[in-house]
């Protein structure tokens, strides 16, 4: 018999169809990496016709060279890029706009996580779910899905930990790596202290955001003065999951095998 009395307990709704805007900060140094990103998101996002928008968030050493000429470092990368959403558009039928973002680091330091997503948020749309990634993740469909159902409007922000391979030399010794890293503990782990993926709704973010004391960035010449002016970015700049901890959504933090 019933201990108690049933309750209904009201859930948010969820479905795999929500579209997902990734952004990913290319530095000089994730160039290759970051082209065979593109080939892959090609291959499974674009080609299954997967409501992912990759927006690349490109930044420049002060020493690197002139941007948007023959002499960019990033033009091999910026031109796969833009022949891919030219190809998506037409695939979907819908203008994936806005263009890449382009930064310029700061002579003391780069850009934290805090900052690119000050410049990127207020560029996209409320109904998209903003997603942090990285240059040398994997595009794999399985873990878009769950992104989508982890992240929740007004309710719930997502915070994976990846699965991470060991130094190759150690996992593999003479024999070449795999093309893909399998879901094994014998070749990676957990990695607790990676705190680069992230995903959330844009008005979750600029709730949790008006919490802290640090201005708003709203434009690439604001980022030296900004620092100029209020001294140092909070401790936890590079952390962006604990920006959610004193505002009223649940910050999920889960192992994740698909995020490698």
């Amino acid at each position: 018999r019933e201990l108690a009395n049933p309750e209904i307990v009201p859930m948010p709704f969820v479905t795999e169809s929500f579209r997902i805007s990734l952004i990913v900060p290319v530095m000089e140094k994730d160039s290759q990496k970051t082209m065979n990103m593109l080939k892959s998101f090609a291959k499974n996002s674009i080609e299954n016709s997967d409501r992912i928008f990759l927006m690349l968030v490109f930044i420049y050493t002060p020493e690197g060279p002139d941007k948007n000429n023959n002499n960019d470092f990033f033009k091999d990368v910026k031109q796969l890029a833009s022949d891919q959403q030219e190809i998506q558009e037409e695939r979907q039928g819908e203008n994936l706009q806005p263009s890449p973002l382009v930064l310029l680091a700061n002579q003391m330091t780069t850009p934290s996580s805090i900052e690119l997503m000050d410049l990127v948020t207020h560029k996209l749309d409320d109904k998209t779910i903003i997603l942090l990634g990285s240059p040398d993740m994997e595009i794999r469909s399985d873990y878009f899905n769950r992104v989508r159902m982890n992240t929740i409007l007004g309710k719930q922000v997502f915070c994976p930990i990846p699965f991470v391979e060991y130094h190759p030399a150690i996992v593999y010794g003479k024999k070449r790596p795999t093309a893909s890293l399998s879901f094994n503990t014998s070749l990676g782990h957990f990695d607790t202290l990676n705190h680069h993926h992230l995903s959330f709704y844009k008005a979750d973010y600029l709730l949790a955001r008006s919490l802290i004391e640090f201005p708003i960035v709203r434009a690439e010449s604001e980022l030296g003065d900004k620092v100029a002016s209020t001294g140092t970015l909070p401790a936890e700049k590079e952390k962006l999951c604990y920006l959610f901890m004193h505002s009223k959504v649940h910050s999920l933090t889960a192992p994740e095998p698909s995020l490698q």
